[in-house]
């Protein structure tokens, strides 16, 4: 199990400033992502994900080399044709939060099989004989990302009860996976028949609500 510290993201930036709306940058580091030159990252630790002006992808180490780092590009207003397997999306310059955001998470999910969506759920927690409140942030039908309104011990396994709109009610019993920031990534486990259906059905209403991503030519979708 990966148990992510409570620090930012490194994003490797081959980017010039002005590619990115003003306040971008800012907001994606109060949001977990730490933006550091390119240059300046290699006498650092290895990125956990680069972003990429198409017009410098001749600085971006080969496959090879970092055959696990994901890349987001950013780009004119013509699609790339790059088929670089580590591509998982492009936005246009300048690059605004909200579209680098998303690509952010999709390009930083761990091992997720499924899709999940943004939401904002409360949630009550109940791990042995204690019990405690916070926030659904995302959700999937395999698992969510949960903000708890306190400091929790690490390797956490718990009971999850949320109600999804609409008043259906779920009890999940789960597992956590990662953690970043004061947010815990958990892992459902065995999840009834009923409530599994609750959840895709959930999740499907919510991608069918939301504006699409360009994918990557020849990329993953």
């Amino acid at each position: 199990m990966r148990i992510r510290e409570a620090k930012p993201w490194n994003v490797f930036s081959s980017v010039e400033p002005r590619a990115f709306e003003p306040g971008a940058r800012a907001a994606l580091l109060q949001l977990g992502y730490r933006l550091v030159p390119a240059v300046a990252g290699f006498r650092e630790e290895a990125p956990d994900l680069r972003v990429v002006d198409t017009r410098h992808l001749g600085r971006v180490p080969k496959v090879e080399r970092e055959p696990e780092t994901p890349i987001v590009l950013l780009t004119g207003a013509r699609p790339p044709s790059q088929e670089d397997p580590r591509i998982v999306g492009w936005t246009t310059r300048p690059a605004g939060l909200k579209s680098l955001y998303r690509l952010f998470q999709k390009a930083l999910s761990m091992n997720r099989r499924v899709p999940r969506v943004a939401t904002h759920l409360a949630a009550r927690g109940v791990r042995a004989d204690r019990r405690f409140t916070g926030s659904v942030l995302e959700l999937s039908e395999g698992g969510c990302l949960f903000r708890p309104g306190e400091h929790l011990p690490a390797n956490l396994c718990l009971n999850l009860e949320l109600s999804l709109p609409g008043g259906r009610s779920l009890s999940l019993r789960a597992s956590e996976q990662y953690r970043h920031l004061d947010r815990i990534g958990l892992r459902f486990l065995e999840t009834p028949g009923e409530s599994q259906r609750a959840l895709a059905e959930f999740v499907s209403q919510r991608l069918a609500c939301l504006p699409a991503v360009s994918p990557a030519p020849g990329g993953p979708g």
